[in-house]
């Protein structure tokens, strides 16, 4: 199998207790070093533009990313993503927005698996919805979510890309206004499961049986860590094991060891092998976590 990741990459700032850094960031970052430490492979649909060397991209060349189809711009901004970490608290700023509709709609898809993971609407819905025609497709819809004011800040609003192509869709709890007028949306359309995640609080997924998986973690949010990428890691991750066969359940919990394993190793993520996790796990990587209502 190989997953085609529909994403874009950014330049992230993260404040994180007062102390900055840069780093590459964005979807297209965060899940194909996801599904190449989980031993997937995967292909990357998107292009690059300022302020993203060739260079930054040598990690993901010592990998199973299919890296051929990028192109890179050199007129094309690269969006700058602030994030602002304290206590339990985060704020997100974005500039630099981009368009990638002239990449999209020249772009030929050989993959039937499509992961789809956008910062801030950077494809127009109408032709993300033929690329998406006829195939097993994961919508993350924070990208459709979003708007700024004046100053950047994100602020959410009610999604309006159509859901008929897709058969998992993720939210964030915090990002979604209203939970039960997208559960009606989505089991009237394709989607079979939507994915809600709750950050350091764990993650419900509703099936279109009427189930409720749920997973609730027991430690509290540690402001330490940078949760940037997480959600990515965890949608990446539930789709590949989804894709595979493996039971709701199941998948909640690899993506949900995977996302804690990117907030506790930080940079370091997808540095490493699947050898090492055991190891990891004797220092910092896990999380402790219990299964609170598996409803099967």
């Amino acid at each position: 199998m190989v997953i085609a990741l529909f994403c874009n990459f950014t330049i992230d700032i993260v404040c994180l207790n007062g102390i900055a850094k840069i780093q590459i960031g964005g979807p297209a970052y965060y899940a194909s070093l996801a599904l190449n430490f989980m031993g997937e492979k995967s292909t990357l649909y998107t292009a690059i533009g300022k302020g993203i060397q060739k260079k930054k991209l040598k990690m993901l060349q010592r990998t199973n990313i299919n890296l051929e189809n990028i192109a890179f711009i050199d007129e094309l901004p690269t969006p700058l993503f602030i994030h602002i970490c304290w206590d339990d608290k985060r704020k997100s700023y974005i500039y630099n927005e981009t368009k990638l509709d002239e990449y999209y709609q020249n772009v030929k898809i050989n993959e039937k698996d499509i992961y789809v993971s956008f910062t801030f609407r950077e494809v127009k819905e109408d032709i993300l919805y033929k690329l998406t025609q006829n195939k097993n497709c994961f919508l993350d819809m924070q990208g459709f979510l979003r708007y700024r004011n004046r100053y950047g800040l994100i602020k959410h609003k009610e999604p309006s890309i159509a859901l008929d192509n897709f058969r998992y869709i993720k939210v964030s709890e915090e990002e979604i206004p209203n939970l039960k007028n997208l559960l009606q949306r989505a089991f009237s359309c394709s989607v079979e499961e939507v994915i809600v995640t709750r950050g350091a609080r764990g993650v419900h997924v509703y099936s279109r049986k009427g189930i409720v998986y749920k997973l609730d973690l027991l430690n509290k949010n540690n402001n330490m860590r940078d949760p940037t990428g997480a959600g990515d890691v965890f949608g990446a991750i539930y789709f590949a094991t989804r894709t595979n066969g493996a039971s709701i359940p199941e998948s909640i919990m690899k993506a949900s060891l995977f996302a804690s394993l990117k907030v506790n190793l930080g940079e370091h993520f997808g540095k490493r092998t699947i050898k090492n996790i055991m190891q990891l796990s004797k220092r910092q990587a896990f999380q402790k976590i219990k299964i609170d209502d598996f409803l099967i």
